[in-house]
Parts: structure tokens; sequence; C-alpha cells
């Protein structure tokens, strides 16, 4: 594939995902072939190829790339607001802040039981 360098813990992370994928797989396809009437244990190539079928269908298939140029044009002809310029740091406006108290107390307010 064309890789000259890469960490060796790379090879461990892929050893991990194949052996994750793999055993999902096959206690899939042993779900799958006991629910088809076959012996408890008893894996085959049906049950296998049912399994391996949801395991790909698991994954987001990504979209084409005309839909993604697409959007990309239609947010891209949006012009972004100006930018103000003033002394200091650029804080979103204050009710969208983490760091603002978002809740109020009235000590007047009576509470009932």
């Amino acid at each position: 594939m064309g890789v000259d360098e890469f960490e060796p813990r790379v090879i461990n992370q892929l050893m991990d995902y194949m052996y994750k994928y793999t055993t999902g797989v096959l206690l899939d396809a042993e779900v799958y072939s006991e629910h088809m009437g076959r012996s408890a244990g008893h894996v085959d190539v049906n049950g296998v190829e049912l399994a391996i079928q949801n395991q790909v269908a698991a994954y987001a298939q990504p979209p084409p790339q005309e839909r993604v140029a697409e959007l990309a044009k239609l947010y891209n002809d949006v012009p972004l607001p100006e930018a103000v310029v003033k002394p200091g740091l650029p804080l979103p406006a204050e009710g969208k802040l983490l760091a603002v108290p978002n809740w109020q107390y009235d000590p007047n307010q009576q509470y009932q039981r």
C-alpha cells in the first residue's frame, strides 16, 4: 500500500481491531447458524456471509463526492459575517458563554411544599 514508515504501536492497534472484528463476525455467525437450526457451536458459510454483511452495514458509507461538492458550494456561497476588530480576546455573545451562570436566584420567591 506504499507505507514505508509507521510506529510500532500501529501493528498492535491493527491486530486488536482485526481480533475484535473477527470475533464479532464469528459470534454473530454462530447465532445465525443456531437460528437456522444448526447444532450449537457449528458455523457455516451462510452465517459468516450474513454476519459480514451486517458488520459492513454498521459502518457509515461516505456520501458521493458529487453530493459533498454540492453541499460545499451551498454552504460556501453564504458570506461570513463581518469581523469586528477590537482589542482583547474575541468572545461569543453573553448568552453563549459556557462559563456564565445559567441560573437565577430570587430570594423573595416563596416556595410551597
